[in-house]
């Protein structure tokens, strides 16, 4: 082995020193310019990228907490539209009728367009033959009634009955004048307004206006229609009742007189039912040329009156007021 001499062997180490460092840094070595180069940041999600300028630490991308511009809700600074809903703004108080829309409807204030109490009596006009007849009105109480039609007026002027224009039960009345309004001028289908005071009278309910008043109103020639009833409503004194001074008619096949009751009045039966005839308005047997040989087996197809209260008979009667309230008379 040939032995180098030690001043050449130390001239060969100094020669080759930097080659041996290039290969170094070609096999990835890492130092401090590492720091310049670019990567991701595990610290900003919104760029990825580290702060070379300022060095500052990555952020965590909440800005929700503290950013004054959202804030809690509640917060005194807070303009988000989420306090909007709680009515901080007076909208949802405005939907509760703070307005005052809905006070109108209060009973008494200005602009209450309500009719209060309809149901009429007393002294304002408001009291009906339907409210005295069906018991709505007491007896012995102060009544105007208005607007009733006459239907019929006693030969003797004692009185007169009214009813009202629509009819039905309760409809009609008897009014007894006494020695008070003069009704000679009054007539069948004149229009009158009546004061006075409800009593009974003979099982009749009445109005006494013998110390109050009959008044015509002008108007005359009001038709009223008498109520188509089968015979049977006089079979007991409860059906008859609502029909009390109610004008009516009744038919039948054929209504056939039974019986004489003496004076005017008589009997007759139809299907079984009878019913008794009263003379208080017209006296049928005394009239020989229009019903000759009247008396029992004499017969009517239909008759027409005004059902009258009798406290002596117990009951109701039929009154016929005129000749053509009867229909197709045959006599025995």
């Amino acid at each position: 082995m040939t032995r180098v001499h030690p001043f050449i062997r130390s001239l060969l180490a100094a020669l080759l020193a930097p080659a041996c460092g290039d290969n170094s840094t070609a096999t990835g070595f890492t130092g401090a310019t590492e720091a310049v180069i670019t990567t991701t940041s595990a610290g900003d999600p919104s760029t990825g990228v580290v702060d070379t300028e300022t060095g500052a630490a990555p952020t965590t991308g909440d800005t929700s907490i503290d950013d004054p511009s959202t804030g809690p809700v509640g917060d005194p600074g807070d303009t988000s539209t989420g306090d909007a809903s709680s009515g901080d703004t007076g909208v949802a108080a405005t939907s509760s009728g703070d307005t005052g829309a809905g006070d109108t409807g209060t009973t008494g204030a200005p602009g209450d367009t309500s009719t209060g109490d309809t149901s009429g009596g007393g002294d304002d006009g408001g009291d009906t033959i339907y409210a005295i007849q069906n018991g709505t009105i007491a007896e012995a109480s102060p009544v105007i009634v208005e607007g009733v039609i006459v239907t019929a007026v006693a030969p003797d002027l004692s009185g007169l009955f009214a009813q009202e224009p629509d009819g039905g039960e309760y409809s009609g009345i008897w009014v007894a004048v006494g020695d008070g309004p003069d009704i000679a001028k009054l007539v069948v289908g004149d229009e009158v307004d009546l004061t006075g005071t409800t009593v009974e009278l003979a099982g009749r309910t009445t109005i006494d206006a013998a110390a109050g008043s009959v008044t015509p109103t002008g108007v005359k020639g009001l038709l009223v229609a008498p109520e188509p009833l089968p015979i049977a409503v006089f079979s007991e004194p409860v059906l008859a009742e609502p029909w009390e001074s109610v004008l009516i008619r009744i038919s039948g096949a054929p209504l056939t007189v039974v019986g004489l009751l003496g004076g005017g009045e008589f009997k007759l039966t139809d299907q079984g039912v009878a019913l008794a005839v009263d003379d208080f308005l017209f006296n049928v047997p005394a009239d020989a040329v229009a019903f000759p040989g009247f008396g029992p087996g004499a017969t009517f197809t239909q008759i027409a009156g005004v059902v009258n209260a009798d406290g002596e008979f117990d009951g109701f009667k039929l009154a016929p007021r005129r000749l053509e309230d009867l229909a197709s008379y045959k006599k025995p």
